[in-house]
C-alpha cells in the first residue's frame, strides 16, 4: 500500500517539475536597468505581453535613461498597434493615452538624432496632436535649422482684409484683423499690437486673426512675427475707424432761392441726396454744395452717406432757416449757459441768443441692448455755430446756422451719461444731457452659458515618487476658466472637500440670480497631471454627460528645463478651452415647421454644442443643430426647454 502511494507521489512530483520547467521556458526575461541604485524598465502590475505592457515598460525605461530598452519595447508595441491615440482601449472598459511615436521622438531628440526625432514627432502629431509632441518638434526643427541653414530669414506677413490708400477703413465693432505669416524657417510667434496670438505649434504658414475694440479715429497696430531662429518682421497696419455719418452744415438760404452748405467726412467720399434725388458733390473730406428750392417749400430732406455706409439724415425746415431769430429760443435769462436737458427744467435756463440742441435718437432714459449706439441730432443758432461736441469729442464743422450730426458712443453696462455741447459766435453755450441705460441681452447673460461639472484631476508621480500638486493647478486653472465669463463651473463633492471654501476659486463678478433652482451640468471636466523626469503633462477631458461622447482633450506640457509656471500653463489651458468652445452668435432667419434656420457669425467646430434661443428681453429655449448648410447656415430644432416659439430675428447663441 505504501509502495503504491510512494509511486503516485513520485509521479505527481515528476509532472509538477516538468510543468514548472516548461512554463519557465515561456517567460521572457525583463530588461534590467539600474540607475543610481534604482531599478527601471518595470511594468505596472502583471506583465501580460500585450502592446500596452511594452508601452508602460518603455516609459519606465525612459525615466531611467535606458533608451535602448525603451526603443525595443516601443517598436514591439508599434508592431501591434501603430497609431498614437488618446483613450486607446486596452482591455474591457480600460483605456490609456498611448503615444509610442512621441516617446521615440523624445528619445531621439535627447540622443541628438534630430532627423529621426522629427520623423517620429511628425508621425505622432499626424495621428493625435499633443502639446508635448509640438514642444519637442519645435526644438527638433530649431536644431535642424541651426545645422543646415546659412542665414536667418524673416517671416512674410500678409493681411487678408482690404486696404485703401495704405489704410484699412472700417466701421466694424469689434474689428477683425486677419492674415497669414509665412517663413520656411517656421513661424513660432505672432503678436497683434500688445497681444500675443496663440499658436499651437510652429508652421511654415500660420494663419492668424484677432478682434480689437477701437474707438473712432486713426490707429496704428503693429503685427510682429518671429521664426524658430528668432528672425522677426513687423507689419504696421493703419486702421481708420469711422462710425460717424457725414456732418451736414447749413447756412441761411440765399435771396436767389438756393441753400448753401458743407459736408464733412474723413473718408473723403460722400454721396448726397435731396428728397431722394442725387446731388452732385466733389470728392474730398470737406466739400460745399448748393441746391435750389421752390417758393412755398416747407422742408427738404437731405441724406448724406460716406464710403462705409454711415448716414446722416437732415430734415430742413426752410422757414426756420430764413428767420433771423430762432423761434425755439424765445426765453431770456441772464446766464450765458443754457441747459436743454429735462424739460421743464431746461426752459428755466434757455436763452433766445444761445444755440438750440435737438436730439432725434436716442431718447432720454432709453434702455438699449447694444454696446455702441448712434447719437443723432441737430444744432441751430441765430448766430454762427462755432463748435459741437459729444462727450468731449469735437464734431468737425464749418460755421453755419444749422448742423446735423450722427455720432457713435460706446456704452458700459448700466447707467451712462451722454453730454452734447454747442457754442456759437456770440459766446452762447448750450448743453444737452441724456441718460441711457445699457442692459445685456437676456441670452448673452452668464446664467445661460455652459455648466461644467469639475472632477478632481488625477495625479501621477514619476519613478522617484515626485509629483506636481494637481489640486493646486486645478484651483489656478478654474479661476482662469471662469474669469472671462464664458463658462460656469460646479464642483463635484470630492473636489469640494479639496476646496473647503470654493469661493476664492469660483468667485465671479456677476450677481445674477440662477435661471432655475438647479441647473444640471451638461459636461464633465476631468483630467490628470503626470510628472516625469523630463516634464509635466497636464491633460483635461471634456465629456458630454448624457451621451458619453468625448468632445475635446485640451492639454499643456511643462518641460523640466523651461521657465513656464503653473500659472502660465493654466492660462494656456484656459485659452485652449475658449478656442475649442467659442461663444458664437447668430440669428434665426427662417422658420419652417418645427425647425428654424440659424445664420451664425462664424462656423462652430463642434456642431453638437447646444444653442440658446431668445430675444433681448426673453429666453425662448434650448436648441441643437440637426443639419449644416453652406455659408454658416444651420437647421436647428428644440432640444429640451422651450418657453415660447422662436421668432425671426431672435438671437441664437452657443451655450
Amino acid at each position: 500500500m505504501f509502495k503504491n502511494q510512494r509511486k503516485k507521489i513520485s509521479a505527481h512530483l515528476f509532472f509538477l517539475l516538468l510543468l514548472i520547467f516548461f512554463l519557465a521556458g515561456c517567460v521572457v526575461t525583463a530588461p534590467v536597468c539600474i540607475k543610481n541604485g534604482r531599478p527601471y524598465c518595470r511594468a505596472k502590475g502583471t506583465f501580460t505581453y500585450e502592446w500596452y505592457d511594452y508601452y508602460e515598460r518603455a516609459l519606465s525605461c525612459i525615466e531611467g535613461g535606458c533608451y535602448e530598452y525603451a526603443l525595443a519595447d516601443l517598436d514591439t508595441a508599434i508592431s501591434v498597434r501603430p497609431d498614437d491615440r488618446r483613450m486607446a482601449k486596452t482591455y474591457g472598459m480600460h483605456f490609456m493615452d498611448y503615444f509610442p511615436h512621441r516617446e521615440k521622438g523624445l528619445i531621439h531628440y535627447l540622443r541628438g538624432d534630430y532627423d529621426r526625432a522629427r520623423e517620429e514627432l511628425e508621425t505622432s502629431v499626424g495621428y493625435e496632436p499633443s502639446d508635448k509632441a509640438f514642444l519637442y518638434l519645435d526644438r527638433v526643427r530649431t536644431e535642424i535649422l541651426r545645422r543646415d541653414e546659412f542665414y536667418v530669414t524673416t517671416p512674410r506677413i500678409r493681411i487678408t482684409i482690404p486696404v485703401y490708400d495704405g489704410e484699412i477703413h472700417t466701421r466694424d465693432d469689434p474689428i477683425r484683423i486677419s492674415g497669414v505669416a509665412e517663413d520656411r524657417q517656421y513661424v513660432s510667434e505672432i503678436s497683434i499690437g500688445d497681444r500675443p496670438f496663440f499658436i499651437e505649434s510652429s508652421g511654415q504658414r500660420v494663419p492668424f486673426h484677432s478682434t480689437l475694440k477701437l474707438d473712432e479715429g486713426r490707429h496704428e497696430i503693429d503685427i510682429t512675427a518671429r521664426n524658430l531662429l528668432s528672425g522677426a518682421s513687423i507689419r504696421q497696419l493703419a486702421i481708420r475707424v469711422d462710425r460717424s455719418g457725414p456732418v451736414i452744415i447749413l447756412g441761411t438760404p440765399k435771396q436767389d432761392g438756393r441753400i448753401q452748405g458743407h459736408l464733412y467726412d474723413a473718408s473723403g467720399k460722400i454721396t448726397l441726396t435731396a428728397d431722394g434725388q442725387p446731388v452732385a458733390v466733389p470728392d474730398g473730406p470737406d466739400v460745399g454744395f448748393a441746391l435750389p428750392f421752390r417758393a412755398g417749400t416747407k422742408e427738404i430732406i437731405l441724406l448724406a452717406t460716406d464710403r462705409l455706409g454711415n448716414r446722416t439724415r437732415a430734415v430742413i425746415p426752410l422757414p426756420l432757416l430764413a428767420r433771423k431769430d430762432h423761434p425755439l429760443m424765445a426765453l431770456n435769462a441772464r446766464s450765458t449757459l443754457a441747459y436743454d436737458g429735462h424739460a421743464p427744467t431746461a426752459a428755466l435756463f434757455a436763452r433766445a441768443d444761445t444755440p438750440d440742441i435737438r436730439i432725434e435718437k436716442p431718447a432720454d432714459r432709453e434702455t438699449v441692448f447694444s454696446e455702441m449706439i448712434a447719437v443723432r441730432g441737430r444744432v441751430s443758432s441765430p448766430a454762427t455755430i462755432e463748435s459741437v461736441s459729444v462727450n468731449n469729442t469735437d464734431i468737425y464743422g464749418k460755421s453755419g446756422s444749422m448742423l446735423f450730426f450722427n455720432h457713435p458712443v460706446r456704452l458700459k453696462p448700466g447707467t451712462n451719461r451722454i453730454v452734447v455741447r454747442a457754442t456759437d459766435g456770440r459766446g452762447g453755450d448750450c448743453i444737452r444731457m441724456l441718460t441711457i441705460i445699457r442692459e445685456i441681452p437676456e441670452v448673452l447673460k452668464p446664467r445661460y452659458r455652459c455648466m461644467f461639472k469639475a472632477a478632481p484631476f488625477d495625479t501621477y508621480a514619476d519613478e522617484n515618487g515626485q509629483a506636481h500638486s494637481a489640486f493646486r493647478f486645478q484651483g489656478i486653472f478654474l479661476k482662469e476658466l471662469i474669469a472671462r465669463k464664458r463658462f460656469r463651473v460646479r464642483l463635484k463633492e470630492d473636489l469640494q472637500k479639496t476646496f473647503p471654501d470654493p469661493a476664492p476659486v469660483l468667485r465671479t463678478s456677476t450677481s445674477e440670480k440662477p435661471a432655475a433652482p438647479f441647473v444640471p451640468s451638461r459636461l464633465l471636466l476631468s483630467g490628470y497631471v503626470r510628472k516625469t523626469v523630463h516634464g509635466t503633462e497636464i491633460v483635461s477631458k471634456i465629456t458630454d454627460i448624457r451621451t458619453g461622447q468625448r468632445l475635446a482633450v485640451p492639454d499643456v506640457y511643462i518641460a523640466s528645463d523651461s521657465a513656464v509656471t503653473l500659472e502660465a500653463a493654466a492660462a494656456e489651458l484656459s485659452e485652449k478651452f475658449h478656442r475649442a468652445f467659442p461663444l458664437i452668435r447668430g440669428q434665426v432667419i427662417l422658420k419652417k415647421g418645427k425647425k428654424f434656420l440659424i445664420h451664425a457669425e462664424e462656423a462652430p467646430e463642434i456642431t453638437e454644442w447646444p444653442w440658446v434661443i431668445g430675444s433681448d428681453r426673453e429666453f425662448a429655449g434650448d436648441a441643437r443643430i440637426v443639419r449644416s448648410l453652406r455659408s454658416r447656415n444651420y437647421w436647428a430644432e428644440w432640444s429640451n426647454h422651450k418657453h415660447r416659439e422662436c421668432s425671426t430675428g431672435d438671437w441664437a447663441v452657443t451655450e
